[in-house]
């Protein structure tokens, strides 16, 4: 930023006075900017100088500005502007193509392509509090051992301040496609996970798994997605998502489109097993046998 003496002439700039706020800074609003501490004395002018400021909120865009004090204490105006978006540790980022390590694929800018990571790595090393981004594209998890559990859930507990965030990157669509055995995404015995804007497509034929499984694990939530079926006329148990063994689960605001059978076995949107305060709100259901089916409670 610009700063100078009071005088311009011949005054010699001897403090720094910092303040950030999350809206532009002006002269109106200069008072009550959130002032820093430990600024650097001023060096000669022309001189490089570096200032850390810590404790800001990741991923939130930050306005900066600069009054000095000469040596007599005569104040300078308001240096010009600047706006930053703060690092956040826990932004991590995930394409289709990702082949990046965890390390690498955390940025406070955006990445894409093989400088991203992929959804494997991040599942195996998201903690709480972290963000995981997928990029646009489309993904195809492998096929599970053990169908008790999806093919990509996180790898860790979240918690309730700091729960794992998994979302798709504003403005653009990240599809998940069915493995061939196993759902392709959701909850294995972890808590505090948000899976949050994807579109997963069903895509077996035969007697099939859902496409988010929640598998002994509490305070979960699907939100903001859209859940493909498949109209296949020899399939039964065609379910988006099914809760086994589950507390305190939230799906809301999704949509869930075909999930229809000739036979109409347990074929429908959700299906609640061994469940307890599922919390299921602001969903659209369109061309399925059933919404929500309801089996034992916890």
């Amino acid at each position: 930023s610009d700063v100078c003496s009071s005088d311009l002439v011949t005054g010699t700039v001897t403090s720094y006075d910092i303040r950030y706020s999350t809206a532009s800074i002006t002269e109106g609003n200069w008072n009550s900017a959130t002032q820093l501490t430990g600024e650097p004395a001023p060096q000669s002018a022309g001189s490089t100088e570096i200032f850390t400021v810590s404790g800001l909120a990741a991923d939130t865009t930050y306005y900066f500005a600069i009054k000095t004090t000469d040596e007599i204490g005569n104040e300078s105006g308001l240096s010009n502007l600047t706006a930053a978006v703060a690092a956040g540790d826990n932004i991590y980022y995930v394409s289709d193509s990702g082949t990046a390590g965890w390390v690498d694929c955390r940025s406070a800018t955006s990445l894409s392509g093989t400088s991203a990571c992929s959804p494997s790595t991040a599942m195996a090393n998201v903690k709480a509090g972290d963000t995981v981004y997928f990029r646009g594209g489309s993904y195809y998890p492998p096929d599970v051992a053990d169908p008790s559990f999806p093919s990509w859930y996180p790898n860790e507990h979240g918690t309730s301040g700091n729960p794992i965030i998994i979302k798709v990157y504003s403005g653009e669509t990240a599809t998940i496609y069915q493995p061939n055995t196993g759902a392709p995404i959701g909850v294995g015995q972890y808590d505090y996970s948000i899976w949050d804007g994807f579109t997963i497509v069903k895509t077996q034929t035969t007697e099939a798994n859902s496409l988010y499984l929640c598998y002994l694990g509490d305070n979960n939530t699907i939100r903001n997605s859209e859940f493909i079926g498949n109209l296949a006329t020899d399939t039964t148990n065609q379910v988006g998502v099914v809760l086994g063994s589950c507390g305190n689960s939230y799906i809301h605001n999704n949509i869930f489109r075909d999930f229809t059978a000739t036979s109409n076995v347990n074929s429908g949107a959700m299906w609640l097993f061994d469940y307890s305060n599922a919390y299921v709100y602001n969903n659209d259901f369109y061309d399925s046998d059933n919404g929500v089916q309801t089996k034992d409670s916890m």
